[in-house]
This record gives structure tokens, sequence and C-alpha cells, in this order.
């Protein structure tokens, strides 16, 4: 059943992808992305006039299996929301917990803050949460639960930067609690 398998959601790598649990390992072969994209998995969404660059690269990565970052540029400040739907997109449940954790870089140029979403595919927001992010030049570990208020299987998860700069992100896990 497809609820069934969503909800074991794992984001790992923003470069890499998702990787499913219980064994269902991402793999270049199965996966519904086309494995050319620049970053295969994740998609930006970008308000109207915000200006940005997304490079992927081994640029100083955070030491974890997956060997390559995401770098946001962003000249032109607006909302810009950094996107995973899932395998075949993200199923929640209202009420139950999901246990957030993902790392930022910031070079002291990123002066805004971030926000976790769990968003239905019309940008609901179904569980958020806001992050004050460190410029220290160091990969900062950032972590929460969220609570959906709502139960779909059709959603999406995504960070949400609302300032200019120059900002990595690496690592994204989303588990649900057992």
């Amino acid at each position: 059943m497809k609820q069934q398998n969503l909800l074991r959601l794992f984001l790992v790598g923003v470069i890499s992808g998702i990787t499913i649990t219980e064994g269902k390992a991402f793999d270049q072969e199965n996966n519904p992305w086309d494995i050319e994209d620049k970053h295969p998995g994740w998609t930006i969404e970008a308000a109207s006039g915000v200006h940005y660059t997304a490079t992927i690269g081994d640029i100083q990565p955070q030491e974890t299996e997956d060997s390559k970052s995401m770098c946001l540029h962003i000249t032109n400040p607006g909302e810009l929301r950094l996107v995973n739907s899932g395998f075949y997109e993200l199923a929640v449940q209202s009420g139950k917990k999901y246990d957030l954790v993902f790392y930022l870089q910031d070079n002291n140029s990123y002066k805004g803050d971030v926000v976790a979403e769990i968003l239905t595919k019309d940008n609901k927001i179904l569980a958020s949460k806001k992050f004050t992010v460190k410029s220290d030049w160091k990969w900062n570990k950032y972590s929460c639960t969220l609570v959906p208020d709502q139960t779909i299987n059709d959603g999406k998860f995504a960070l949400k930067f609302n300032s200019s700069g120059d900002v990595g992100v690496d690592y994204v896990s989303l588990f649900p609690q057992q």
C-alpha cells in the first residue's frame, strides 16, 4: 500500500535523493527521477523575481555517506523552497511525530532564517519549524519534531529560505517516530 511505504521516508543527502528504509536503497536503475537531473529528487520553487543558482559538488560536504552537498546562491531574495516529494509523493498522518535532522553551512553571507515544512501538493503548510541560521562557516546540525495537522498521501517536504547569500545544505533526514 502506498501510504505504508511512504511513512518510512528517509531523505538522505541533498544530492543522492531519497532512500526508503527497510532495505529499499536508492539506486539509479529503479529510481523514479531523471538521474541526469542536476539535483535528482529535489526541485526548487522560487517566488517571482527571486534569482538563485543551485550547485552540487564536493565543496566541503558534511562528513556523511554522501560526499556531496548543495550550495544555494541567492542574489535577489524572496521565498525560495528546496523541495523533496519522496519517491512517489510524501505520505504523513495527522498527529504523528516526524523527526527531522539536516545540516546547513553559511559563509556569513546568508542573513535570513530557514523554515522546515511538511506541505500539501498545493503548498498548504501542515507542520513547520523556523530555525535561525548560524553564520560561522561550519556545518551546523538542525533538528526538530514536526507534527502534521492533516493526513495526506501526496505531500512534500521543503526547506524554505528568505534571504540573499550563500548557504550549503547536506544530509536531510525525516523519519516517523515509532
